[in-house]
């Protein structure tokens, strides 16, 4: 919620529900892209760009940031497969919320389609 928390981290780092240490919020961003990228958005849109709310990368945060605050840790797990979008994660959260042997054969369904789909 406060855009003034940007970090690299590991999943296992995480906590279970993530909240941010700035502000208590459970809605955590992720995004695969340069630190100073991400920091540059939150900047702008936190300053009200409104050309900044139509990147890739705002959207990218804004969707996994209501993913993870919805499901918590799960779909931290699940978009932190390879090629896993918050859209595909949702898919999976929807069908087991919880991390299990069920969910981690859906994120490695999810993977190798999205691998698939890079050949067609």
């Amino acid at each position: 919620e406060c855009k003034d928390w940007t970090e690299i981290m590991e999943i296992h780092e995480l906590d279970d529900p993530p909240t941010c240490p700035k502000c208590g919020s459970g809605k955590i961003g992720m995004v695969e892209k340069e630190l100073r990228s991400v920091r540059r958005t939150l900047d702008r849109v936190k300053n009200g760009s409104t050309k900044e709310k139509k990147s890739e990368i705002w959207k990218t945060l804004d969707k996994s940031s209501r993913l993870v605050s919805d499901y918590g840790k799960a779909a931290a797990v699940a978009m932190a497969g390879n090629g896993i979008s918050p859209s595909m994660a949702q898919d999976i959260l929807e069908e087991k919320a919880e991390i299990s042997d069920k969910f981690l054969d859906l994120v490695i369904e999810k993977e190798r389609k999205s691998l698939f789909s890079k050949y067609e």
